[in-house]
């Protein structure tokens, strides 16, 4: 495991924020590059997280986008109308990420069993901290290129 090369900056709105030296999330910068022909693993995926915190939406897209990637967010409420854009979603994207502290069994037997079928790439995580997240994503991509 590479260690996490970071600085922290204070930025504009009162805040310290943590910026990875690198575009590809929680220092594993150089192994995404390394091993995806000089391009982040992101690069030109559909990532759509399922669950994770609301207040962080921001944060995700950004942490996505700013690696190539398109994103959306879904809250992993399942019932009524929330199904079918959840269906939709799962269908949109090439990696759904899927945080299970904070999600139905509905909303997993839905977005699994659209992966499955579908042959995409499922990740079910506990946690949800953005730069988490990100690196598992990375991280489990280029695991699959290895193999």
């Amino acid at each position: 495991m590479m260690k996490k090369r970071h600085s922290r900056k204070y930025n504009e709105e009162s805040e310290y924020s943590v910026f990875i030296d690198s575009r590809c999330p929680a220092g594993v910068h150089e192994q995404c590059r390394k091993g995806n022909g000089g391009r982040c693993a992101l690069e030109n995926l559909r990532i759509a997280l399922v669950g994770g915190l609301d207040r962080l939406e921001d944060k995700y897209q950004q942490a996505f986008e700013t690696n190539g990637a398109e994103f959306r967010f879904h809250t992993g409420v399942s019932g009524g109308v929330n199904a079918i854009r959840l269906k939709t979603l799962a269908n949109w994207a090439d990696v759904v990420v899927f945080v299970t502290t904070v999600n139905s069994h509905n909303a997993l037997s839905i977005v699994k069993g659209i992966c499955r079928k579908s042959g995409k790439v499922f990740l079910a995580m506990r946690h949800s901290g953005v730069e988490q997240v990100s690196a598992n994503v990375t991280e489990h991509l280029l695991r699959m290129k290895e193999s």
